[in-house]
């Protein structure tokens, strides 16, 4: 007989709910908008940052399989606002599933590549502003990453953090090198 539990602990263990578990394991209890945010300016540079649906939804899925626990806050004059901190199985079933999960093939969602690959028709002026748009949203993405890299770097427990923030630094740096290519060749008439 298959243990309801576990089928709601194996719903829990998604990519994205383990990134939210993840973020909570640094200590800090916050509300589903804050992690949200935080996973955005953190791991949203190098993995997908979820919809704020998709965050309650897996919130309430790492609840039900006793990974986080959650307390209402009072507020005036607004909704009372909910506090999730992750548990001592949270914590646990965070390591099982990064050590378990063994790593995949960088695959890239890439909106700014996949327009460029099918615009048959579209005016090269249009693309050039995909380009040029795309390239100051990654100028900023990359400047927010070398900055996390040298505060993370700062300080010796949060090394790997560092790492992690360099290396999609990285990423970026050659993300602009290819939008400098995808910009030489419009220049040059495809």
């Amino acid at each position: 007989m298959i243990d309801h539990m576990d089928d709601v602990k194996r719903a829990a263990e998604t990519p994205t709910a383990m990134a939210l578990l993840g973020v909570l394991a640094f200590g800090a209890e916050v509300s589903g908008y804050d992690l949200r945010q935080w996973t955005r300016r953190t791991v949203g540079h190098w993995y997908t940052t979820p919809a704020h649906s998709q965050v309650y939804r897996e919130l309430r899925s790492l609840e039900a399989a006793g990974y986080t626990t959650s307390r209402d806050v009072p507020q005036m004059g607004k909704p009372d606002k909910v506090l999730y901190s992750i548990t001592d199985a949270g914590r646990e079933a965070l390591g099982v599933w990064s050590a378990k999960h063994p790593p995949k093939p960088l695959a890239l969602k890439h909106h700014t590549m996949l327009r460029l690959f099918l615009a048959h028709d579209t005016d090269p002026a249009v693309l050039r502003g995909f380009l040029e748009d795309h390239r100051e949203q990654t100028l900023a993405a990359l400047e927010d990453l070398e900055n996390e890299s040298a505060t993370l770097g700062a300080d010796r427990s949060q090394r790997r953090q560092a790492a992690v923030a360099e290396w999609a630094a990285e990423i970026h740096r050659g993300d602009l090198a290819g939008t400098e290519l995808a910009l030489k060749m419009l220049d040059e008439g495809d």
